[in-house]
């Protein structure tokens, strides 16, 4: 039986949502270690640089929203998923403004675990627009595929979603992405 990249996927958001609620437990733990406070972990200033250049910087973004608001349904997952695919791009921009080796890597699984379970409920059911989102997901994962654990994983996914997609009419809104993956994954192979 062939692996289900796409549930693997979605099983480590679930996992690192779990982190999260264990640790919001008892927030002291992370305050002792000073891990709370750090300044590498804050993007408060970038972000707020960033966000009025968003939709000049990715054009794609708007044409996203607006497949999302034409094609959600349900308000609360619509409400979730435009909100998951802004904070997609802006983490995108940090990362672009980033060096490699920077901590701003974190925000890949942080995107995850910020995500609302809305959004993440539609990615379970395998809605045709949570699949985009997440194949713009893998472009983002493939900005950082230097750092080891995240190198398998960005042609994994856009060839899972390409599977699930395939002959139907939201396969063209996936290319965009799968050309990104590819055309990043060339860079990191002659960088290397």
């Amino acid at each position: 039986m062939p692996r289900d990249y796409l549930c693997d996927l979605l099983d480590s958001f679930k996992m690192a949502r779990g982190i999260r609620a264990i640790i919001a437990k008892d927030p002291s733990v992370l305050a002792e270690k000073g891990l709370t406070t750090n300044p590498a972990w804050s993007y408060e200033a970038l972000v707020a640089r960033i966000e009025p250049t968003l939709t000049s910087r990715y054009p794609q973004l708007p044409k996203l929203e607006q497949l999302v608001s034409e094609n959600v349904e349900d308000a609360d997952q619509r409400t979730a998923t435009l909100k998951a695919v802004h904070d997609l791009f802006l983490n995108m921009a940090v990362l672009e403004e980033s060096p490699k080796d920077h901590s701003s890597a974190s925000l890949i699984q942080r995107w995850a675990i910020s995500s609302d379970i809305a959004f993440l409920t539609l990615c379970d059911s395998r809605h045709p627009v949570a699949l985009v989102v997440l194949a713009y997901y893998a472009v983002f994962v493939q900005m950082r595929s230097n750092i080891w654990f995240f190198q398998r994983w960005p042609p994994l996914i856009v060839r899972e979603i390409g599977n699930e997609l395939r002959g139907s009419r939201w396969a063209p809104w996936i290319e965009e992405p799968v050309r990104e993956v590819q055309r990043l994954e060339a860079e990191s192979q002659v960088s290397s």
